[in-house]
């Protein structure tokens, strides 16, 4: 049996353990083939081996924070949601009144359905609720422990 951390210690773990598998994953890509007669750096069949056990560790240790993390799914998915929304209020043009046309000496006239002070208003709402939402989902990671697997 592994060591018991917090969700948010292994989720910490899991990001390394991603890092190490894109680094292993590289150095078998860029030696698995050399040129005749010079040294090859890495035991690449080692290699895949260690790949192999990292890729099951990585699985097993994804499952676990995937379980633990279930009773703040909701939390998870309102997150999300809100930086979707906060992302799509900042691309709309609210560009109102005479505007430059770039194409053009001339400016337009331009009439702004949803005003720039109704996008700001909005996003500072979605950012209070963020900010709430994150802490909870922050609680949870801190006050919840899982093991590791070996």
């Amino acid at each position: 049996m592994g060591k018991t951390v917090t969700l948010a210690r292994a989720m910490v773990v899991r990001k390394r353990l991603a890092g190490k598998l894109v680094r292993l994953e590289s150095d078998i890509r860029a030696y698995n083939s050399v040129v005749v007669g010079n040294e090859r750096e890495v035991d690449v069949g080692a290699a895949l081996v260690e790949r192999l056990k990292l890729v099951n560790r990585l699985a097993t240790l994804k499952l676990t924070i995937f379980e633990a993390s279930a009773p703040v799914r909701h939390v998870i998915i309102g997150l999300s949601e809100a930086k979707a929304e906060i992302a799509f209020m900042n691309s709309i043009d609210t560009s109102h009144g005479a505007v430059k046309n770039p194409y053009s000496v001339q400016s337009e006239q331009r009439d702004a359905a949803i005003r720039r002070a109704e996008v700001v208003s909005t996003v500072e709402e979605l950012e209070v609720d963020i900010d709430e939402l994150q802490s909870a989902l922050d609680h949870h990671n801190a006050t919840t422990n899982v093991t590791l697997p070996e």
